[in-house]
């Protein structure tokens, strides 16, 4: 009995000065429930070399700071906000003509016309068929 006693104290010894120290390590499920997403994912991401990990007995460990880090990573600042319009974007210097057609009106073509324009931009076109007179 008093070994079993020994390593309860060890193990509860060990549990406080991770706890102190902050450097627990999670397991698979758990680093997964911590970032939202499924083991499957977490190992994908794993396996892509995109999250640190140690491995304890063979099995996958998970820091906080390499938890954090990874989150780090995958977070977006966003952009400076600028007082151009997106109109204004082309260089001062240039300037453009007003286009003779309403906007977002494309070439309409039949079905014939379209064949011969999709053959013309993707394949050799066909030779016609000799007629036989």
């Amino acid at each position: 009995m008093a070994k079993g006693h020994g390593i309860q104290t060890v193990i509860q010894t060990m549990r406080r000065a991770q706890a102190k120290s902050g450097s627990t390590h999670l397991t698979e499920p758990e680093a997964a429930d911590f970032l939202g997403i499924s083991v499957v994912t977490l190992r994908r991401i794993r396996k892509r070399g995109e999250i640190g990990f140690m491995t304890v007995a063979n099995r996958a460990r998970y820091s906080s700071v390499d938890l954090h880090a990874y989150l780090e990573s995958k977070s977006f600042k966003p952009c400076p906000k600028n007082d151009l319009k997106s109109g204004d974007t082309i260089s001062p210097g240039i300037q453009t003509l007003p286009s003779t057609k309403p906007d977002g009106s494309t070439l309409k073509l039949d079905k014939h016309a379209a064949l011969l324009l999709a053959q013309k931009t993707f394949m050799k076109q066909k030779k016609p068929l000799p007629s036989s007179s």
